[in-house]
């Protein structure tokens, strides 16, 4: 009997310590919930004084209240949803919620070096987006994708035209002593390439690339001192049908982006007609490729600049370098012809005089022949709206020698979107036996994510998991973990860019931190009878 009653009296006093430790447990979280309720009550009382004061304001200012109040409620159903897991984590649901809170005055820099870039995951998937693009559209035009180290030899960029990219290198000197560049464009490095396979190369080759280039220089908006570039390069072939293949590629990708030709245009130049028409006006050859990198500095510095310069720098006479500067206005190649014909007659001094020196001094017809067939191809291949004549694109680099061209943009807010020409003496200079034509582009991924920007042309790339395994409480973490292994087996992972195709899995403990998946997966005490999956489905609302 005794034995009974102590029983008894132990089952009581347990029965009571439970009790009061679940009466603990919900004063705990009393202040919580109180919380939560102050905050609904007074976010009520906020949108009823709103109700009330809307029929004294006007159709604007009730727009910017909506705005500002629709704002606020966003902030405010962020900071709910924090406190609603604090008292779920803290109540058995797995542990406390972990937050990172950074000191005001962290011991190191917590932003990327000026004119870099951080890619946060988001901002990543908008960069694979865009890397995808380029690629298919390579790809469609039969082009092969290759890469090289970011680290290069100066020597390769030192080509004394006076060129702004050799004073913008991020260069040093390595341990071994090697003069060494983080690389400013890739078109050397391709050249680079292809010498080093030599005659085993079976030409032409058609290769692109999407390097990460750096270069010192001001940061601007679409400018930065790395940047990732799309580059296409065509070698081996000299018909001006590789410049339209390459055209083409372009205008492609600028269609697969929602892009028209009322949003870009690309201007398109001669270095040959060029170099023709500064000939007519008494420029030596062997200035020719520093005239040009002077001349591109045109739309930055301006007409008068450009003159003060080409007098003061390579020693043109005032008169000669007016001259040269008013052929960049010339906006047909028919005006540049007839410029042409009146400079040779003036410096000829008119037809009855000695013929001999306008014998050397007339426009070189085939490149004339060649600019002309460029805009004819265009035209049958179906983007010759997109093309544009323009004396004054010249390009920088001083290794074009043939046909130039530049994308922009027509409303005139973002500098060159992209740029490219010919360049039939770059792989000589490199130790080539005998010219190799060549010609290709570069196109930056700054300037084109900031238009795209301007017209709202930007995909939306969410985040996406095809399936998220959750298990119901810890004993079945590890039955979770293993539906998982076997989804991820059965399914190939999914592009992380929002398209369709492909499939992955998360498994998670706690339904707070569920990713925004196509299809939750619950596992019960059933789960995985028998090696087979028995689980419950779930399709999350939204998007």
């Amino acid at each position: 009997m005794a034995a009974e009653i102590t029983t008894k009296r132990f089952r009581e006093k347990k029965k009571n310590n439970n009790s009061e430790e679940r009466e603990r447990e919900e004063q705990q979280q009393q202040p919580r919930i109180r919380d939560l309720k102050v905050v609904l009550v007074l976010f009520v009382v906020r949108l009823k004084k709103m109700s009330e004061e809307e029929p004294k304001k006007t159709e604007k200012q009730l727009i910017r209240q909506a705005e500002k109040e629709r704002k606020k409620k966003e902030k405010l159903e962020k900071e709910l949803k924090k406190k609603r897991e604090g008292v779920v984590s803290s109540s058995g649901g797995g542990g406390s919620v972990v937050t990172v809170h950074a000191s005001q005055t962290p011991p190191v820099h917590l932003d990327a070096v000026s004119g870099t870039r951080d890619f946060f995951p988001e901002e990543f998937r908008l960069q694979t987006w865009l890397f995808e693009k380029f690629r298919k559209c390579g790809l469609r035009a039969g082009f092969e994708e290759y890469d090289a180290p970011v680290l290069e030899r100066q020597e390769l960029y030192k080509r004394k035209a006076g060129e702004e990219i050799t004073q913008q290198m991020y260069s040093f000197v390595d341990k071994d002593g090697v003069e060494v560049t983080l690389r400013p464009e890739m078109t050397p490095t391709l050249a680079r390439m292809v010498l080093s396979r030599g005659a085993s190369m079976i030409l032409p080759l058609k290769w692109f690339s999407i390097p990460q280039c750096w270069r010192f220089e001001a940061t601007q908006r679409g400018r930065k001192r790395e940047h990732y570039q799309w580059n296409m390069d065509i070698i081996g072939c000299k018909e001006i049908t590789a410049e339209v293949e390459l055209l083409s590629a372009a205008v492609e990708f600028f269609k697969s982006c929602g892009i028209t030709s009322a949003d870009v245009g690309i201007k398109v130049n001669s270095r040959k007609v060029m170099q023709s028409m500064l000939t007519i006006n008494d420029v030596p050859d062997e200035i020719f490729a520093p005239t040009c990198v002077i001349l591109d500095k045109l739309d930055k510095i301006g007409a008068e600049a450009v003159v003060k310069e080409l007098t003061e720098t390579l020693g043109l006479p005032r008169e000669t370098a007016e001259n040269v500067v008013k052929t960049l206005s010339c906006k047909t190649v028919e005006e540049l012809e007839e410029m042409a014909r009146e400079a040779i007659e003036v410096s000829s001094g008119g037809d009855d005089g000695d013929n001999t020196n306008s014998n050397t001094k007339a426009v070189d017809d085939s490149s004339i022949r060649e600019l002309k067939e460029l805009f004819k191809l265009a035209e049958e291949y179906g983007f010759g709206d997109w093309l544009q004549f323009d004396a004054s694109v010249v390009r920088g680099l001083a290794y074009y020698t043939g046909v130039v061209f530049e994308a922009f943009d027509k409303a005139g807010e973002l500098r060159a979107i992209a740029g490219g020409g010919r360049y039939d003496k770059l792989l000589s200079l490199y130790g080539a036996m005998t010219p190799v034509p060549a010609c290709g582009f570069g196109f930056g991924d700054c300037v084109i994510v900031e238009l795209l920007k301007e017209k709202n042309l930007l995909p939306n790339v969410q985040k996406r998991v095809d399936f998220c395994v959750c298990a119901y409480n810890k004993d079945m973490q590890g039955k979770a973990m293993k539906a998982a292994g076997l989804l991820r087996q059965t399914s190939p992972p999914s592009n992380g860019s929002g398209g369709g195709g492909g499939g992955s899995s998360s498994s998670s403990s706690s339904s707070l931190f569920l990713p925004r998946a196509l299809t939750c997966l619950a596992l019960g005490s059933h789960a995985l009878e028998d090696g087979g999956l028995a689980c419950g489905g779930y399709k999350p609302p939204g998007p």
